[in-house]
């Protein structure tokens, strides 16, 4: 009996990345399972090659789940600094040079896929290597990784007294052997909810060192960065970007026929370069369990209609039949970005926000203003249909698709909910 005791001396975000690679390993290897008597300790029966065959077969495994990912979302190329510190780093452990133009997702990908092989050869030990922790160096390899300035500069930026200024010193110098660079390039991974709009967005779960054993964490995790990936959703307005991203879900659940248990509270990292740093521009706990259960009621109401409003959106030759409730939720993002001027400037971010505002709420209270918001909509709407104001037709549209009376009573039967 071996066990393993994981002691990052870390904490933010490296923290959590790292732990969310643990979970992943732990829900991957059978041979392995949490210790009870001990805080973030794994117990393993076996033999040291055993662990380093599972722990190959793990990254293999893993490197093959997360290529799609990474193929579908590439990511933006490493920093000067990087570049040149992962070459130097690639020939001492790898004996190849880095790849050209790698990102920093095709990065963890490619160190996963090395590491395996380099586990599969005998040259690295999981044991040796999980053990070893001296200051800021992880790990007994001969040679280490740098944190990478997508994890290192986000993470001490937080202590900068200046703003857009990082700090300088010992988190800075974290260096990773490959092993625990491994975990935390699978943590990563699982995290990130894609590269769009010049910046990263990654999902973790805070307290997930805590709850090792919890594979609905991991799987929730999975389904919002994904969600996220394929609808690049960008985190300008909390209430939109929640809205969206429930909807997201709740259309997720209702393609695959069953209930997903999500887990709350999760944490979303919307990551950009500023100048030749990256600093973590917006941080927000997500709990969407209201919001998620609201727009699922919302589908299965909407799906039961014989004759269904609905909006096209998307480009002119990948137009997409859109329900109401969605399209407003789309409206009102792309109003963020392209505002509209005079009497319906932002008025769908106004009703959209009024209607997240409502669907939090509880009780009896959250019906009153669910009917609240809606009576707002559609008398809005009816400003809209008379105006003889230039209105886009996008607008005039979704508007009246919104106001049509089927789609008004799904929207009430969802409000019955919770």
């Amino acid at each position: 009996m071996i066990i393993i005791k994981i002691r990052p001396p870390v904490q933010g975000i490296m923290r959590e990345l790292i732990f969310l690679g643990v979970a992943a390993f732990l829900d991957f290897a059978s041979s392995v399972d949490i210790y009870p008597y001990e805080h973030a300790s794994l117990i393993f029966e076996g033999e040291d090659e055993d662990l380093s065959r599972d722990f190959s077969e793990f990254l293999s495994n893993y490197y093959g789940d997360l290529s799609s990912k990474v193929k579908s979302s590439p990511g933006s190329a490493l920093l000067k600094n990087d570049r040149e510190s992962y070459r130097k780093t690639y020939l001492e452990l790898f004996g190849t040079d880095l790849p050209q133009d790698v990102t920093y997702p095709v990065l963890f990908l490619d160190i996963i896929r090395k590491t395996s092989s380099l586990l599969k050869d005998g040259k690295i030990s999981p044991i040796r290597s999980l053990e070893t922790v001296r200051d800021n160096r992880l790990g007994d390899a001969g040679s280490f990784f740098i944190l990478p300035s997508i994890i290192k500069q986000m993470e001490f930026y937080e202590e900068s007294t200046h703003f857009l200024k990082p700090t300088t010193g010992g988190k800075s110098m974290v260096e990773l052997d490959p092993i625990w660079f491994s975990l935390l390039a699978v943590g990563f991974l699982l995290s990130y909810a894609g590269y769009h709009g010049g910046a990263y967005y990654l999902i973790t779960y805070p307290s997930y060192e805590e709850n090792l054993g919890s594979r609905s964490i991991l799987e929730t995790i999975r389904s919002v960065a994904d969600v996220n990936i394929q609808a690049r959703i960008q985190l300008e307005n909390e209430e939109i970007y929640e809205l969206r991203l429930s909807m997201g879900l709740a259309k997720r659940i209702a393609t695959k026929k069953v209930v997903e248990r999500y887990e709350w509270p999760l944490r979303i990292y919307k990551v950009a370069p500023v100048g030749k740093a990256f600093t973590a521009e917006k941080t927000l706990d997500l709990d969407l369990d209201r919001l998620v259960s609201f727009c699922s009621k919302y589908l299965e109401e909407y799906q039961k209609l014989e004759e269904k409003p609905f909006v096209n959106i998307g480009r002119k030759d990948e137009k997409e039949e859109t329900d109401p409730l969605e399209a407003m939720i789309i409206l009102a993002e792309e109003e963020l970005t392209r505002p509209v001027s005079g009497d319906n400037e932002m008025i769908v971010v106004i009703l959209i926000k009024d209607l997240y505002r409502a669907i939090n709420s509880s009780g009896n209270v959250r019906i009153s203003l669910i009917k609240e918001a809606l009576y707002r909509t559609l008398r809005k709407a009816k400003a809209i249909e008379k105006t003889e104001e230039r209105v886009s037709w996008l607008l005039r549209r979704t508007m009246h698709e919104f106001s049509n009376e089927n789609n008004i009573k799904c929207l009430l039967k969802a409000a019955e909910i919770g």
